[in-house]
């Protein structure tokens, strides 16, 4: 038995542990109990049955690899980080925010890369009457484009709000450069207020999944639904582990970047900890700024997010007094990741 695995099996707080593999196998590997069966059974929907456009490809220039560590590999971070949500107290939360501050945030857009033309038609096309609201705008992607349809029909007002001071000050920079009208506010959507009701409402990403506490969860979605108007809609992603990921109890992936942009180079490493017995994915990320060759800055952050399945999310968006609920797409991201649109109404 290796070190790792046996720490992974001293660590596990379940009596129901599976038996690890024999030391002699080419993998340790677990077997999942019935209670601690696969996403792929509890999700409920089929995947395959969502309106989906072709998966993204990865461009080779701005990837330059990225490397799958399969279990039971755990780096530093990360066993300090299983350390934390290991405890039968629960999670030591990290700041959710800070990840999208400093150089993180100023190189997000080059890290993470432009919409493509099919997401912004999407989007566009979900949100073409009355007031919207974008939650977890950041640098204003999504946001900028929805203004972009509003000033052109001069109709479509368009409001953002993140908790990033950071993220939210890039993307007044580029509502100024391109003379667009946003109302921008420095909030989370567990405590955001406004005058105004929307008939639309997105929140994009990971900004639910990063409430981990499932009453504030809850009681974020109530907050939502009270800022639309009769009959208004709510457009809300949420992600899903990769599917190498998903017979596993735990997994540890680890990524590599490398970009460069005006003489500076961005190298991000990534550590995803999946934990399917605590359903949350730990993020420990580290990046670093290079120009000509010399150290600029480096930035280390934490963070975890909340994951459900399908039939689970659609469980609290009833809860939260949500109907005519409905998964609208789904849309595989870089390193795997599945991005899952639903779409849910207030009653009228």
């Amino acid at each position: 038995m290796t070190s790792a695995s046996r720490f992974l099996g001293a660590m596990v707080p379940f009596a129901h542990r599976a038996p690890i593999a024999p030391a002699s196998a080419s993998k340790a590997t677990r077997v999942i109990s019935k209670n601690l069966e696969p996403m792929t059974k509890r999700i409920g929907i089929p995947l395959q049955s969502f309106a989906s456009p072709q998966q993204p490809h990865i461009n080779a220039q701005r990837v330059k690899y990225a490397n799958r560590h399969p279990q039971p590999f755990l780096d530093n971070g990360c066993i300090r980080s299983f350390k934390s949500i290991s405890r039968e107290t629960g999670p030591v939360l990290p700041n959710q925010v800070a990840k999208f501050t400093g150089i993180a945030a100023t190189t997000y857009d080059l890290r993470k890369g432009p919409l493509t033309h099919e997401e912004i038609e999407f989007y566009r096309s979900l949100a073409q009457v009355g007031p919207t609201l974008v939650i977890g705008c950041g640098t204003g992607k999504v946001l900028l484009s929805l203004a972009e349809m509003g000033s052109a029909e001069k109709e479509t007002a368009v409001d953002g709000i993140d908790p990033s001071e950071d993220m939210l000050a890039l993307c007044r920079l580029k509502a100024q450069k391109h003379s667009l009208r946003v109302g921008l506010s420095c909030s989370s959507m567990e405590d955001f207020s406004s005058q105004t009701k929307y008939h639309n409402i997105l929140v994009l990403g990971e900004t639910f999944m990063s409430i981990l506490d499932r009453k504030k969860a809850l009681a974020s979605l109530e907050n939502v639904r009270d800022h639309l108007e009769p009959g208004g809609q709510l457009i809300i992603e949420l992600l899903m582990p990769p599917e190498h990921c998903l017979n596993k109890q735990i997994e540890s992936c680890a990524y590599h970047e490398e970009l460069e942009q005006d003489y500076y180079k961005v190298s991000c490493n990534t550590h995803h900890l999946w934990n399917f017995i605590r359903n949350l994915r730990v993020e420990r990320q580290r990046i670093s700024l290079t120009r000509h060759g010399k150290f600029v800055k480096s930035q280390e952050n934490f963070s975890s997010l909340k994951l459900y399945s399908v039939n689970e999310f659609i469980t609290l968006l009833k809860e939260a007094g949500f109907v005519h609920i409905k998964p609208l797409r789904s849309a595989t991201q870089p390193y795997g990741e599945l991005k899952i649109t639903f779409q849910a109404e207030k009653e009228k």
